[in-house]
């Protein structure tokens, strides 16, 4: 079993104690569905299990609704206040957008590979209205939190994003059970994740490969092993 430490950083902005922990896909979706149909077997099909096996489904911690018109985007006078605190304009002419109901994971395992992507098996307002933005990270290498970026589909669109409604998988690259310990993101935990992204910028502008990001994380000797403390010392479940 690996242990998974979680939280939701700068918990204050982003309703971090409401954010539940994410849970596995593969009981949810097959929950409800009545897969003794004759051809619904696929339940058993390890193909198909195996596509879902250590992936977990990320939520939204809160209820937001904006609608997506003219490269603008408009709610209302109820709905701005949630707009305006958790959806980020990255380019309205491009309708390139960023949810800011985030995770942030961490591990003392030596690697540990997560990709996220849309929530690609759900069918409501919001996942059928968007593409989310997909990548892959370790979470022993880095410290960082993922993030729902995503752009919303062409044509004029209402986007609902209701409480706990998924938002985006995330599947960890391993065989073993993952167990996740949630810990609070306290003032100097966010410090030292502020200064790790911040490392990276001013890189003369070149695409730079997921190990030249590792390598300024590990070329800091006791990095880890002081992070790792210091979510210890602040594990609440």
């Amino acid at each position: 079993m690996i242990t998974v430490y979680w939280t939701v950083p700068q918990h204050y902005d982003f309703i971090g104690l409401r954010q539940p922990a994410p849970y596995p896909l593969l009981p949810k979706f097959v929950k409800d569905k009545n897969l003794a149909v004759p051809g619904l077997e696929y339940n058993r099909c390890p193909a198909f299990r195996q596509s879902l096996d250590n992936v977990f489904v990320g939520t939204s911690s809160v209820a937001v609704t904006f609608g997506y018109k003219f490269n603008q985007i408009h709610c209302d006078q109820d709905s701005q206040a949630a707009v305006e605190k958790f959806v980020q304009i990255r380019s309205l002419e491009e309708r390139a957008f960023l949810l800011n109901s985030k995770h942030l994971f961490f591990t003392e395992e030596d690697s540990l590979e997560v990709t996220l992507t849309g929530a690609y098996l759900e069918d409501d307002n919001f996942n059928n209205n968007i593409t989310v933005i997909p990548g892959t990270y370790d979470i022993g290498k880095w410290f960082r939190p993922v993030e729902c970026s995503f752009y919303v589909k062409q044509g004029d669109r209402t986007l609902a994003v209701q409480e706990h409604t998924p938002i985006y998988y995330l599947r960890f690259h391993t065989q073993q059970k993952i167990q996740f310990k949630r810990f609070i993101c306290t003032p100097e935990i966010q410090a030292y994740a502020n200064t790790i992204l911040n490392s990276r910028n001013f890189n003369n502008g070149k695409i730079k490969s997921m190990n030249w990001f590792y390598d300024i994380f590990s070329n800091q000797k006791n990095l880890k092993k002081l992070l790792v403390k210091k979510i210890k010392d602040n594990i609440i479940d």
